[in-house]
């Protein structure tokens, strides 16, 4: 698979390597990472809708493991699908995403309030915050802006309803 990827043919290369996924002739060390490998070069190829049945496909052989539920849910953002992101997105929250959950409420943060969905955007940067991780200086004032931002979307929503009353 390697030898198609260097000369160009990555396509082939990834079908190479997911039919021997397939086929269990990857050594089981190596497994959830060759699945990596094969979403990684479809998402090269710009085949979107590929790479997002790569990663479910993968994340049914690791059912204890969110990652490949949060690649599923940046790629579904990338094509503007975002209830489907936010969707893949609670299912990587449920199953874990161990050193990587700072950027997986981050992620579901964002999603949320750009779908005008603020109570689910705070709580999820509220889980950020209090989540151990991946925080980085960064990702930890990003979630806060987003948990403000969004406390205060729901105060001028209510104000708006109130005000039709």
């Amino acid at each position: 698979a390697k030898t198609y990827y260097d000369v160009g043919q990555i396509e082939k290369g990834a079908e190479v390597m997911l039919e021997a996924l397939r086929a269990n002739r990857i050594q089981a060390a190596m497994t959830e990472r060759v699945w990596g490998f094969v979403a990684t070069y479809y998402q090269q190829l710009g085949k979107q809708d590929r790479t997002i049945d790569i990663l479910k496909e993968a994340a049914t052989k690791f059912p204890q493991n969110g990652q490949f539920d949060l690649q599923v849910g940046q790629a579904y953002f990338s094509l503007d699908q975002v209830d489907k992101a936010i969707e893949a997105l609670n299912v990587a929250a449920r199953k874990g995403v161990p050193g990587r959950e700072g950027t997986l409420f981050l992620s579901l943060a964002y999603y949320c309030y750009s779908a005008d969905r603020y109570e689910e955007a705070a709580e999820a940067a509220k889980k950020g915050l209090a989540a151990p991780g991946d925080k980085s200086a960064q990702t930890t004032s990003q979630l806060k802006q987003i948990q403000d931002a969004s406390e205060q979307a729901i105060k001028v929503r209510d104000a708006k309803r109130a005000a039709v009353r």
